[in-house]
């Protein structure tokens, strides 16, 4: 992207991971992620993995995955307690987690290229809200009924 942001599925498997396995499980899988990218498991974008990775341009985005596993996780559990996914609490904590990620993001990338939040924002947000809708929305659809099937067969 124009950037130098990549586009990825992470923001879209972190969520999904998040809705099926819930909070708790869902931040400890996203923290694992980002520790084994960081100890060099190629992970991340083109098979590369690193520290340098991890608190280079992408690094507010990779460091947001737990706090969006939680805000999706939280959300989806809340949607369980009430005997199914209720569509209301699940679109307002995809949307929620994608926001805190994409800002994260932004920030990250404004204080590291010591740009304006203006400039990162065109960088690193705008060119990805659309993808971003649309990833949310497939976790919203897949996420309840990979959740339903897996509940079967365990």
């Amino acid at each position: 992207m124009p950037g130098g942001i990549p586009m990825t599925l992470q923001t879209f498997a972190v969520p999904l991971a998040a809705i099926v396995l819930g909070w708790k499980k869902g931040m400890i899988a996203a923290v694992v992620y980002i520790l084994l990218g960081a100890a060099g498991a190629p992970v991340f974008t083109q098979f590369s993995g690193g520290l340098a990775r991890v608190i280079g341009p992408t690094g507010g985005f990779i460091f947001s995955f737990p706090i969006m596993a939680f805000i999706v996780g939280f959300g989806a559990e809340r949607c369980r307690e009430f005997k199914g996914i209720k569509p209301l609490w699940l679109a307002t904590a995809l949307a929620l987690g994608s926001i805190v990620n994409l800002s994260m993001g932004m920030i990250h990338l404004s204080i590291l290229n010591q740009i304006t939040l203006a400039a990162a924002f065109s960088a690193a947000v705008a060119p990805f809200i659309l993808l971003e809708v649309i990833k949310m929305a497939l976790a919203f659809v897949v996420g309840p009924q990979l959740w339903r099937l897996l509940q079967k067969i365990m």
